[in-house]
């Protein structure tokens, strides 16, 4: 099994993304709704290093900080090894792009269709890469 985390303090973003996720079985999910708590959560998971995520979405607007420094810190806690993704995951592209810039690996786009999901995720999720 992969894990996906998402750092996004807007409930509804991190409802797609779970539903999402849970369309592709080897995915579980886990959303962290502040930058606060996503950056404890990563510092605690990386004293275990099998407990730490394969890719975390990122968004930039986070109320408590920004996603550009969410994405430092993640890398600076980062054991030496650690294969996971940062990935930029704002509404804003110009933002995403912020998130790489300050260490993230790619940018997703985030969006939503009429069922809930977000294709453009569910694509991501179902190629083989990790």
């Amino acid at each position: 099994m992969s894990l996906l985390w998402m750092i996004d303090d807007s409930l509804s973003n991190l409802a797609v993304a779970e539903a999402t996720a849970a369309l592709v079985p080897r995915w579980n999910f886990a959303g962290h709704a502040s930058g606060a708590e996503g950056v404890a959560a990563f510092r605690a998971a990386a004293r275990q290093p099998k407990t730490l995520p394969d890719a975390v979405l990122i968004d930039f607007y986070l109320g408590d900080t920004t996603g550009d420094r969410v994405a430092m810190t993640l890398r600076a806690l980062a054991p030496p090894g650690w294969r996971g993704l940062l990935i930029g995951h704002s509404s804003v592209a110009a933002m995403s792009r912020a998130i790489v810039a300050a260490g993230a690996d790619t940018v997703l786009r985030k969006r939503s269709d009429e069922r809930g999901i977000n294709p453009d995720l569910l694509a991501w999720l179902g190629q083989p890469r990790l």
